[in-house]
């Protein structure tokens, strides 16, 4: 489907944001023979944070002034492109970094047809998914640097002269308002990646089956964040961190659960219980090894889900397979959007143990049986918060599933509320 017969917001024809249109500046710039300065994302501090500490030590350099062989890419992305710069943006990183194992949200996010030879200008592009649209990003490609060296103050690959990922990050960091913004939230950076749905578990309250349920979310995307240090052990706090597999195996005669997982600094390992030189491996089978690619890879490690579950705090699973990006026809998922607002004294009606609820917004929903002896309706339902002033903490939100009862008339609900009927889509 081309640009001009798509769908507004969707990911062939994204939303323009700030009414910057990537292909018409680019046309501009090319013509004028000059690189292109982003005036709505300077270079300047405030695009870092206005009190930032480190903002005062930053130069902004553009790639070919880092590295004279500057590449958009070099041999394919991958979870080493990605790593930590020195400021806290872990969250966007760690998200960044399973994205790359979910290559059809990759490319979606990542026009990989930019180059800094042909057709450069200084200006890119990317696209995030922003409150039910997807959105192209444009940027200039200055980047920032620690001050008199060409050392990346943002992220960057193991490659030197690669520059796909802090490109990436300056695009959602504009998106964001400022590079320190980026740092929060890892569920809403996953959804911002690619439209799905956020399932979150406390570990403190984990359900007893989290170590199945997370082998059987083999298409989701997945982070963990620890909120407390054990710099001993090798984990730091607050911090985010990739979850990159989740397997069982046998030792000495006993299943073990392990779950592996990456740091986005790109150093800094667990040192307890099956790190990459720890004795128990000697005793696993060597297949078993070169299955779960046990190797000195700095950054990534195994441990104990045990211990994962003592030392981390939440995790973080997106399910991509409800995302209307990549739908096709033959996807059983029907999606609706019902947008409202919570209005003081007129629709923000608290909480159920308040007499005001009833004013609350209201949406019903009438699932239906199709022929024969389909199953019923599944529903997922996903509440979601526009954002707000930067200055402003999100407000607690939540949402109560009321079921009606049969006897009750469908057209006296259809008068009240704002109404969606599905059929049977579960298969």
């Amino acid at each position: 489907m081309s640009a001009a017969t798509a769908v507004l917001g969707s990911p062939n024809n994204p939303v323009k944001y700030l009414d910057q249109d990537y292909e018409v500046l680019k046309a501009q710039y090319l013509k004028s023979g000059k690189p292109f300065e982003d005036e709505k994302f300077p270079a300047s501090p405030s695009s870092m944070k206005p009190g930032l500490e480190s903002a005062a030590h930053i130069e902004w350099k553009r790639p070919k002034e880092i590295n004279a062989d500057a590449q958009f890419i070099v041999d394919g992305a991958t979870r080493d492109d990605i790593i930590q710069g020195s400021e806290g943006v872990c969250s966007f990183l760690s998200s960044i970094a399973v994205l790359t194992m979910k290559k059809e949200f990759l490319n979606l996010v990542v026009p990989w047809n930019q180059s800094f030879q042909k057709d450069y200008c200084g200006i890119f592009h990317f696209k995030f998914w922003q409150e039910g649209d997807w959105v192209e990003v444009v940027v200039d490609d200055r980047l920032p640097v620690k001050s008199g060296t060409k050392t990346l103050w943002s992220a960057h690959s193991q490659s030197s002269n690669e520059f796909w990922s802090p490109l990436l990050e300056k695009a959602y960091a504009k998106l964001e308002g400022s590079y320190k913004a980026i740092g929060e939230y890892p569920s809403n950076r996953l959804i911002d990646l690619t439209g799905g749905v956020i399932e979150f578990y406390e570990l403190k309250n984990a359900p007893a089956d989290l170590f199945q349920l997370l082998q059987k979310r083999t298409n989701a995307l997945i982070a963990s964040n620890t909120d407390k240090e054990n710099k001993e052990m090798g984990l730091f706090a607050p911090h985010t961190y990739s979850v990159i597999d989740v397997q069982e195996i046998t030792h000495l005669d006993k299943n073990v659960q392990l779950i592996k997982l990456r740091n986005p600094h790109g150093a800094g390992e667990w040192k307890g219980a099956w790190r990459d030189t720890a004795s128990e491996w000697n005793e696993v089978d060597k297949k078993v090894l070169d299955a779960l690619h046990v190797t000195k890879n700095e950054g990534e490690f195994w441990m104990p889900f045990f211990d994962f579950k003592q030392n981390f705090s939440g995790v973080v699973i997106c399910h991509t397979s409800l995302s209307d990006a990549l739908q096709k026809e033959s996807d059983l998922w029907n999606v609706t959007k019902f947008y409202g607002s919570w209005t003081k004294n007129v629709t923000a009606g608290g909480p159920p143990d308040k007499e005001s609820f009833w004013t609350n917004p209201k949406f019903f929903i009438k699932l239906e049986k199709t022929k024969g002896d389909q199953p019923l309706c599944t529903i997922v339902v996903s509440l979601m918060q526009r954002k707000r002033n930067k200055r402003v903490d999100r407000i607690k939100i939540q949402y109560s599933i009321i079921p009606i009862p049969k006897e009750v008339l469908y057209s006296t609900f259809q008068k009240m509320f704002c109404c969606v009927s599905f059929h049977s889509i579960l298969h």
